[in-house]
């Protein structure tokens, strides 16, 4: 199988499309499973070796799966695009949460580093041992994809409707002269693979890698939507196919069958998507600073059910007015004693 030349787009599409093309062509995905399956052989029979992340009771219900993309050979290279994916199989929630490539985290055993090394260093094994330890979660599984698989499951699917917030360019020196790699005018439009990693590569705006997240997570919706209406038994094949060529996970193939099911019937206009919170520094070089706490918090919110939610707002609500009420009595209290101190 290909490996990791250049990605710029997660590995959740193509995830998604050996889910629900499982649950319309599953007699293929045997065959086609064993191309893609990469098992973890200190997790391949759930031993507990010392190391796990505890589990906590709200976290009992819930699959984290690691998406990757990578820029190297032989599944090394940087992580050029990290995202994590929370699914409540309980609530069928569903959130995306992506990790800036750029977060200033302490990768184990080497001190604070850019996160995307920790898959130069020592490929997902280690990439998931990093994110573990950081947001305090359990990583059950993980998927990467490489560019070609990306571009080519978009123009199995005819290509995807995007709107293009600006007009988007960008040139590069190639034989001695300058040649365009990136050439989109604004406005709605369909893409095809080219252009959709055109439009996830560019950095031109004012939000440099914050907005190209923002972009991935935008794109990602907009294949979902188009997977979930695919009907092509032909093109399923197509994807299957490329999954097997591009795609390496250690899902096992009862795994991903039994998720098909639940998977298909998520609302995924309901899919929350964010990105960890924090902020671009430069220092000795340019670093997306976060801070740890705050990172744990946005993951567990990204999947908060409705009266969660709810509970969470009127407690605001509660304590704003609390806030308020502290206020009015504290002006007051003080306009009281100016007044007893003029009629004194």
């Amino acid at each position: 199988m290909s490996f990791f030349k250049k990605i710029k787009l997660p590995g959740l599409i193509l995830l998604i499309v050996i889910l629900l093309a499982s649950a319309y062509a599953g007699y293929r995905v045997a065959d086609l499973y064993y191309g893609i399956y990469n098992p973890d052989p200190e997790s391949a029979d759930n031993e507990n070796n010392g190391n796990e992340i505890p589990v906590p009771p709200e976290e009992e219900n819930i699959l984290n799966v690691l998406l990757i993309g990578a820029d190297g050979e032989n599944g090394r290279g940087r992580a050029d695009t990290i995202m994590l994916a929370r699914y409540d199989k309980e609530t069928k929630d569903v959130g995306l949460i992506s990790i800036p490539r750029d977060s200033k985290v302490e990768l184990p055993g080497r001190g604070e580093e850019k996160i995307n090394h920790a898959f130069a260093y020592g490929g997902h094994e280690y990439l998931i041992d990093t994110v573990e330890k950081f947001l305090d979660i359990p990583i059950h599984n993980y998927v990467t994809v490489n560019m070609r698989g990306f571009k080519n499951t978009i123009d199995i699917l005819g290509g995807v409707e995007i709107h293009v917030e600006q007009d988007m360019y960008h040139e590069t020196w190639k034989d001695g002269e300058l040649v365009p790699i990136i050439n989109l005018q604004a406005g709605t439009q369909i893409l095809d693979g080219e252009e959709a990693l055109q439009y996830v590569r560019w950095r031109g705006d004012a939000d440099a890698d914050l907005g190209r997240v923002e972009r991935q997570q935008k794109l990602v919706k907009e294949v979902i939507d188009e997977l979930l209406q695919f009907s092509s038994v032909t093109k399923i094949n197509q994807l299957l196919e490329q999954a097997s060529d591009n795609v390496e996970t250690n899902f096992r193939l009862s795994e991903l069958m039994n998720h098909a099911v639940s998977f298909h019937n998520i609302n995924w206009d309901d899919m929350e998507t964010a990105t960890l919170p924090g902020e671009s520094q430069k220092t000795s070089a340019w670093y997306y600073m976060v801070d740890k706490e705050e990172c744990r918090q946005a993951v567990k919110d990204i999947i908060k059910d409705d009266e969660e939610q709810e509970d969470m707002e009127q407690e605001n609500t509660e304590q704003e007015d609390t806030d308020k009420e502290d206020t009015e009595q504290e002006g007051s209290a003080e306009g009281k004693q100016k007044l007893d101190k003029l009629r004194a």
